[in-house]
């Protein structure tokens, strides 16, 4: 089971930027992530995102990373060094982890589809993308919004 944000979700929220006229870029490495970058960008056609998934060096990926106004992803590697690094940040994930993990900078929010708090003894990996799902784009898009962030999405 993967934990993922499902790609129509993605799409969804990713439209809403880009009629916004937001550029996106699409970053991280490893099968997965490549094999859902490209799943997503064949649906969204624009000029305003780029695909960089599997293609960066750490070095080259943090550099692209610190040019953001936002980021916003999956329990993933790429997410957390956003976050460490300062860009404003959405974490998605189906429980709460993100207090334990240690993540409690003023610019990072975790958004949990379920309160359940995870915990060094109750964790377990390969969580569900449909619990997932429980968190909708309008509830993102919210949540930046609450932190005065996108004030210009209505």
């Amino acid at each position: 089971v993967v934990s993922r944000w499902p790609v129509e979700l993605w799409k969804e929220l990713i439209g809403t930027f880009i009629a916004y006229n937001w550029g996106i870029i699409l970053l991280g490495s490893g099968e997965k992530e490549i094999k859902f970058a490209k799943e997503l960008t064949k649906s969204i056609i624009s000029p305003n995102i780029k695909d960089t998934t599997g293609k960066l060096s750490l070095t080259e990926l943090s550099a692209v990373a610190s040019t953001c106004k936002l980021a916003i992803g999956n329990d993933t590697g790429t997410l957390h060094l956003s976050a460490l690094m300062g860009i404003p940040t959405i974490g998605l994930s189906d429980c709460n982890q993100y207090d334990w993990i240690g993540l409690r900078m003023p610019w990072f929010t975790g958004m949990s589809a379920r309160d359940n708090v995870v915990t060094h003894k109750t964790s377990h990996r390969g969580h569900s993308s449909e619990i997932l799902s429980e968190i909708t784009p309008e509830m993102v898009l919210l949540k930046f919004k609450n932190i005065n962030f996108l004030g210009d999405i209505n």
